[in-house]
């Protein structure tokens, strides 16, 4: 099964480009999944090694799970969070919002970092016609609306294709060369800056020292790839932090 990492690390810090050119390509590669991977857990998986597609539909489109009161002929009023305070009203934050039509934003399943890739009706959206607000809301900018939901263009799908969290930016594909290298000098019997307890590991034929219990406290011992984890990780968490609400239903994935 082939691991999806990002192609961006930053092998600089090993040597020149000659000399990282040089470097044994397969055992390259699996240092470099191996430095991934650790900067994911390490940052409790907030950093997300790859992108994923999700196809959006606009949530006042399903049933609410609260009980709502008639006003009128069709408007409900729904019990709904702003500002800190509860509200029993329609919940309106933009015209038509209420109703079962085109919504100008949608609201992402997490956090979404870039590149954010947006299709609508199979044609790729200019990015200067939306923005991100709030880490997870999808704006359009443009004065467009955006499709009710993924079979509503007529033409193709709407899909919405983005890093969960934190994509793999310059600091973080730093980290991830710093760490690569490591793990390749460990593999050759050559010093290295990992932690002194290790074990060995066998991967697709190569044979790899690595610490036995690898990173238990939440740090490398490398200080500069310590210093990024920090940024991102600094309470050390082992996994992301969410707020979940049963009014809001899951947007589709694609899987596979």
């Amino acid at each position: 099964m082939e691991i999806c990492i990002p192609d961006t690390t930053n092998w600089s810090c090993y040597g020149t480009p000659e000399q990282v050119g040089e470097l044994d390509a397969d055992l390259k590669e699996i240092s470099e999944q191996f430095a991934w991977a650790a900067l994911a857990r390490l940052t409790g998986f907030r950093l997300s090694l790859c992108a994923v597609t999700i196809e959006p539909c606009a949530v006042r489109c399903s049933p609410p799970v609260w009980i709502t009161a008639h006003v009128g002929v069709s408007e409900t009023f729904t019990p709904f969070l702003q500002g800190g305070k509860w509200y029993n009203s329609c919940g309106c934050t933009s015209r038509g919002a209420c109703r079962c039509v085109d919504l100008p934003e949608i609201i992402l399943p997490s956090e979404a970092s870039g590149p954010i890739t947006v299709t609508v009706g199979g044609s790729v959206l200019d990015p200067t016609a939306y923005r991100v607000e709030n880490g997870n809301r999808l704006v359009r900018t443009d004065g467009g609306r955006w499709p009710i939901c993924p079979d509503d263009t007529g033409d193709g799908p709407f899909t919405v294709s983005y890093y969960p969290g934190v994509g793999p930016d310059e600091l973080l594909s730093y980290a991830a060369g710093l760490l690569a290298a490591e793990y390749y000098k460990s593999c050759k019997g050559e010093e290295c800056r990992l932690p002194s307890n290790v074990t060995d590991v066998s991967r697709q034929g190569l044979q790899f020292r690595i610490p036995a219990d690898a990173f238990a406290s939440g740090l490398t011992g490398i200080r500069e790839v310590d210093d990024v984890v920090a940024i991102y990780n600094p309470y050390r968490l082992r996994t992301p932090s969410r707020v979940m609400s049963p009014s809001t239903r899951r947007a589709r994935m694609r899987t596979a």
